[in-house]
């Protein structure tokens, strides 16, 4: 039997999940709620309303001259009717993720900083990249800005112990290999688990479960292979996490895989670059 330094119990993955914040959460169920017809403006505050913190990141947010164009939001209700249910989605995505992952994350030896500009790169290259396909923006957009919430949870686990691990930024290790190989488990199954309980969309669920390996998703799902171009792409923006980059299949191969071709990736590079840089300016970063 494989013995673990830090293996992580079903009992410490439960307790990483419970120190969750609730936007991400959220931000999921705000998704499925905005694709129905029948739901009303009080289904979205009553749900947006249950993180005060989120609506203080929402306000912010969709002050910014990225989302306002206008007077100063003053309340949710208002902000909501300004910028429209569409850019709600959008809005709530970019405050969940810099709340969530904007801090140290000590298992990685990252600053937050890298960590949500690489989710917010891979979320908007998703988004461009299911405009081409005719897939849902929505839906790739949050597989691409949650791609990494199985870091903050195994960061959570790795910070009870008195000595926790770090993961050797400089080493070149492949970041699945390391996790496994201390945790005996990886981010994207860490993921899998908080995910499922959200009850979150099975099409999303495998991109993120599969991003790093494509091959292995279930035939048929081109949902992993494009978060995965769309990682490499965040990765060209300038926005890499260490111990990822061998993992991006940036190859016409994987292009054709994913319903693409290399003058969409092209394509898609450019616009996700712009929106990054007016929206990363807008919020000062």
């Amino acid at each position: 039997m494989t013995e673990y330094p830090y293996q992580i119990s079903p009992v410490e993955m439960k307790a990483a999940a419970l120190k969750m914040p609730a936007s991400p959460e959220i931000f999921v169920k705000l998704g499925r709620l905005l694709k129905d017809k029948d739901t009303e403006m009080s289904d979205v505050l009553g749900l947006v309303q249950r993180d005060p913190t989120l609506v203080a990141q929402v306000f912010r947010i969709a002050n910014t001259a990225y989302f306002n164009t206008g007077d100063p939001v003053e309340n949710l209700e208002e902000g909501i009717n300004r910028i429209g249910f569409q850019e709600l989605h959008r809005v709530i995505g970019v405050a969940s993720i810099s709340g969530v992952f904007k801090y140290w994350n000590l298992a990685y030896k990252v600053s937050g900083d890298v960590i949500w500009h690489n989710a917010l790169a891979t979320g908007l290259a998703m988004e461009e990249l299911a405009a081409v396909n005719g897939e849902d923006r929505s839906d790739a957009y949050t597989a691409g800005v949650l791609k990494s919430l199985g870091k903050l949870l195994i960061d959570n686990c790795a910070k009870t112990h008195s000595k926790p691990p770090i993961f050797d930024t400089d080493s070149g290790t492949p970041v699945l290999m390391w996790e496994e190989s201390v945790f005996g488990t990886t981010n994207p199954k860490m993921a899998d688990f908080v995910m499922e309980s959200w009850s979150f969309p099975e099409m999303q669920l495998a991109a993120i479960r599969f991003q790093y390996q494509p091959e292995l998703a279930p035939e048929g799902s081109r949902y992993a292979r494009m978060l995965n171009i769309a990682s490499g792409i965040a990765e060209k923006l300038g926005k890499p996490v260490p111990g990822e980059s061998s993992y991006w299949e940036m190859e016409e191969s994987a292009f054709a895989e994913a319903g693409l071709d290399a003058g969409d990736i092209k394509s898609v590079t450019g616009r996700s670059s712009e929106k990054l840089k007016r929206l990363l300016k807008a919020l000062g970063e």
